[in-house]
């Protein structure tokens, strides 16, 4: 078991869940989930694993222009979340926000 890689995904999880929230408020959050789960097959902690899935499905739910609203909102939670700034802050994919960070986090050992 990997405690370092646990406890992002653990800090994702609780950024992502309150952009969620934030975008839609509570009630309709959980309606998200619900249908992410039951059509989609992934539940929230399944995210920072599967990024793409939890992409793929906010586009077809949402559409392209509110995909890339939700997925941008997202990004700049984590990046504040994070620490992350400067040209990173440019990001506003959740799969290139994950593949940068794994990256950062390879090279710092």
């Amino acid at each position: 078991m990997d405690i370092k890689k646990d406890k992002f995904n653990e800090k994702l999880l609780v950024v992502l869940d309150k952009s969620m929230k934030n975008i839609f408020g509570e009630n309709t959050v959980n309606a998200v989930y619900y249908h992410l789960q039951k059509r989609y097959l992934i539940k929230l902690e399944d995210i920072p694993e599967k990024p793409q899935v939890f992409a793929e499905a906010i586009k077809e739910i949402f559409g392209d222009t509110g995909a890339d609203v939700i997925e941008t909102f997202i990004v700049r939670d984590l990046c504040d979340k994070f620490r992350i700034g400067g040209q990173r802050k440019e990001i506003s994919k959740l799969v290139d926000f994950l593949d940068e960070v794994k990256g950062m986090a390879s090279r710092d050992g």
